[in-house]
């Protein structure tokens, strides 16, 4: 199959996204798998809609997969009014997080990126179909999981 160059190509949503919101568009280049699409632009537009409601000014600094999970990581320009919280220790490093007060932008956008992930992984990174199988931190679906086994 050619391409033909005279044919508009179809903009994906994120790209949409990125086209109505710049002032939202990610620090790093790169917006996530293409079978992503979807769950992250849905993801984007509901943080976008939360920020215009509240005026609270958000960036996204990156949407990526990293070990087959979806990582969308923001900047949040509120106050976190509960301090911060220790969401790992060691005995090398302690891992904080700024608080989120219950009802507060930040704990709702959390909220989105936190679904997005878990409906992100329902899904194969490539293609966008439901996820039938799992090979070590992958996703497969029946059409492309034949290719492995």
């Amino acid at each position: 199959m050619t391409h033909n160059n005279n044919e508009p190509q179809r903009r994906t949503r994120v790209e949409s996204f990125l086209l109505e919101y710049p002032e939202l568009a990610p620090h790093v280049v790169g917006h996530g798998p293409s079978g992503w699409d979807e769950v992250i632009a849905d993801c984007l537009f509901q943080i976008a809609a939360v920020a215009k409601a509240t005026g609270v000014k958000i960036k996204t600094a990156q949407a990526k997969e990293k070990f087959g999970k979806l990582r969308i990581y923001t900047e949040v320009d509120e106050s976190p009014s509960t301090g911060f919280k220790v969401v790992e220790a060691t005995p090398a490093r302690v891992h904080l997080r700024t608080g989120a007060a219950p009802g507060s932008a930040r704990e709702r956008f959390r909220q989105f990126v936190h679904a997005a992930a878990a409906r992100a992984a329902q899904v194969r990174v490539q293609c966008g179909q439901p996820a039938t199988r799992t090979m070590g931190f992958y996703q497969f679906c029946s059409e492309h999981s034949s290719a492995y086994w």
